[in-house]
């Protein structure tokens, strides 16, 4: 067998087991670990050096670097409502998905590389009207199309480069969810409603002049809605 087929057969392997993996109940796991390759220098100084791992066995099947602080764009009159003053295509991490058997929120297939997440707002036009509880998402950009922060500024600019390399021309999301009582564990996994699967996590966040306050909100990685 040559050295190429070799490669090959460990990668579909290691796929395998990591597609059994997600099948199971994952368990969450922190790592201290820098962020992934392709990730640029200007991305990865926004980002915390600990990686959240959602995990089964020896296993990983997604990791996550949550950004050091996220921007608002003003400050919250509640813990509570102060992921509605996310800046809008704000970079809020990054994720690194195993394998290509993970799907989105709107049940699209998630290819497997390494994403930039940007804060996003489902548009309030009539043409998106569905069953999602909340219009908060993380849109995933390949790392190769999403080098500066201050980039993708522009929401439809930032719908074009999540959707360029789809299957089905649409975004690749992740619903967010608001923490109805904040102040409880993080990070930890959730079950935040039937057929949903969420990791809880605490984030530091300011507006421009403000003081930082406790972000807390849940990444939906497993369920979906009808956008």
């Amino acid at each position: 067998m040559t050295t190429q087929s070799k490669m090959l057969l460990a990668f579909t392997l290691t796929c395998v087991s990591a597609l059994s993996a997600v099948a199971e109940d994952l368990t969450l796991k922190t790592a201290e670990a820098p962020a992934p390759e392709g990730v640029s220098e200007a991305i990865g100084a926004l980002l915390q050096g600990e990686a959240l791992q959602l995990v089964a066995g020896d296993e990983t099947a997604f990791s996550f670097w949550l950004r050091k602080e996220i921007p608002l764009s003003a400050a919250p009159e509640d813990s509570k409502d102060a992921l509605e003053k996310v800046a809008a295509t704000a970079v809020i991490g990054v994720v690194e998905v195993v394998c290509d058997e993970h799907r989105d929120y709107r049940d699209d297939e998630i290819y497997t590389g390494v994403y930039t997440m940007r804060f996003g707002l489902q548009p309030e036009d009539g043409n998106h009207l569905g069953t999602s509880q909340y219009n908060f998402f993380a849109v995933l950009i390949p790392v190769s199309m999403d080098e500066d922060p201050a980039g993708l500024a522009d929401h439809e600019e930032m719908v074009d480069a999540s959707a360029d390399d789809t299957a089905t021309a649409h975004p690749v999301i992740l619903s967010l969810r608001p923490v109805a009582t904040p102040g409880g564990e993080t990070p930890t996994l959730t079950e935040p409603v039937e057929e949903h699967k969420a990791l809880r996590v605490k984030v530091p966040a300011k507006a421009e002049g403000g003081d930082a306050i406790d972000l807390e909100f849940e990444i939906v990685y497993e369920g979906h809605g009808e956008l």
